[in-house]
């Protein structure tokens, strides 16, 4: 059985600062990502534009350079995913936590522990519907 002193569920933002924070203190978390990195993100409209400043975007003291006053969708890509590169953060893509002791990937289950577990899920993936038809 695999075993890590941390998970981070989550490699969405919060779940990257986490980890460049555990890392940055000695600890090399796995973060797990049940899509790709920043997977909320990969699914925005393409071209658009954040409301927000690139300052507020930014993790771990890392610059978000953009064209513009702010970022648009590909620019915050190419930045979460290469601050996660810059920082060394080992992501695996596309493994869901089942359980505090299981991952699924696309090739089935795997038994895995931890010694500290971070739930970073976030919300943009998880849709709350209304339940009203039309």
């Amino acid at each position: 059985m695999q075993h890590e002193a941390a998970i981070i569920a989550g490699a969405g933002p919060i779940g990257l600062a986490c980890a460049i924070s555990a890392k940055r203190r000695g600890i090399d978390p796995l973060v797990l990502a049940a899509g790709a990195l920043a997977n909320s993100i990969v699914r925005y409209p393409i071209n658009m534009t954040f409301f927000t400043t690139p300052e507020r975007l930014e993790i771990g003291n890392h610059p978000l350079v953009c064209a513009g006053a702010k970022a648009t969708r590909e620019e915050a890509l190419k930045y979460y995913r290469g601050v996660a590169r810059a920082e060394g953060l080992r992501v695996r893509s596309f493994t869901r936590l089942m359980g505090k002791n299981e991952v699924e990937t696309q090739l089935g289950r795997e038994p895995i522990s931890c010694d500290k577990l971070v739930l970073a899920t976030g919300y943009f993936d998880h849709v709350n519907t209304l339940n009203v038809p039309g």
